[in-house]
């Protein structure tokens, strides 16, 4: 999942047109670090266009993007994830608390 927009935003490709807030955008670079300003692209679905849609760009903070989608599914992933069946075999490394002494080999 990519991140959404928080708010709408007027096309910077087709005059008259507006990205509903919500809006899934890609990031493509870093403009200025220091604000934190980011190119970002959208796509909007037109079944009449060659490739199903058509793409705009935008100049937008990290701070008017919502993260929670993409946060969302990574925790999705991680649920489902299995667990290995066992665990892998761990050398017995215990030593005393508060002792300077290694364990004692075995003879």
């Amino acid at each position: 999942m990519n991140p959404r927009t928080r708010r709408p935003l007027d096309s910077s490709f087709r005059p008259g047109y507006t990205h509903p807030a919500g809006s899934e955008v890609i990031l493509l670079e870093p403009l200025d670090q220091e604000r934190r300003v980011w190119m970002v692209e959208l796509r909007v679905p037109d079944a009449s266009l060659e490739g199903g849609a058509w793409y705009d760009h935008a100049e937008l903070s990290l701070n008017e993007l919502d993260f929670r989608a993409e946060v969302e599914e990574d925790m999705r992933v991680a649920e489902g994830a299995e667990l290995p069946k066992e665990r892998p075999h761990l050398e017995d490394t215990t030593v005393a608390r508060g002792s300077h002494e290694l364990p004692r080999k075995a003879a």
